[in-house]
């Protein structure tokens, strides 16, 4: 496993799952003026994917939940389905306002004509999880596709999200 550098950020700490491969691992900046709580029951590290769960406590409103993924774009998408499916429906059963974002390696623009977006998108879906990320993640000079994104499962609370691009 490789050392991670760099990762300091004034005024935040950063916490981390490992990966079992040279590309992947997950992490999470989160600000010290936040309280949270690590979430063993949802992480989890395969050789197909890695996540991290937290939840952040809130005084005057209700906790949130935080998900962030990295699926292999190579790794078996019946044990990337299975995990989603378990993770989601113990998030039914919880009543709380969740968050999943991530890189997924599945293009949101193609759900009409690949089986396995369309799989995904249906069980977030089930969950009530909606894409705030609507426009490209990744351009480059032969492709453009929405593959990370962010998910919220609530339909009541208004965001404000987008893209910044920047070319180096």
């Amino acid at each position: 496993q490789l050392p991670i550098a760099n990762t300091d950020l004034y005024g935040y700490s950063f916490i981390s799952q490992p990966t079992f491969s040279n590309p992947g691992a997950v992490g999470f900046y989160v600000s010290n003026n936040l309280h949270y709580t690590f979430l063993p029951a949802f992480t989890k590290t395969t050789n197909d994917f890695e996540t991290l769960w937290i939840e952040i406590q809130n005084v005057d409103q209700p906790n949130l939940v935080c998900g962030i993924i990295y699926r292999h774009p190579n790794g078996d998408m019946n044990n990337f389905f299975e995990y989603l499916s378990e993770t989601v429906e113990k998030i039914n059963n919880s009543n709380k306002l969740y968050t999943i974002m991530g890189d997924f390696n599945l293009d949101l623009f193609q759900i009409q004509s690949h089986t396995e977006t369309d799989d995904f998108m249906n069980i977030l879906g089930s969950s009530f999880f909606q894409p705030q990320i609507l426009q490209p993640t990744r351009i480059t000079d032969h492709s453009v596709t929405l593959i990370d994104n962010i998910f919220l499962n609530s339909l009541e609370h208004f965001t404000i999200n987008g893209n910044k691009i920047y070319d180096i």
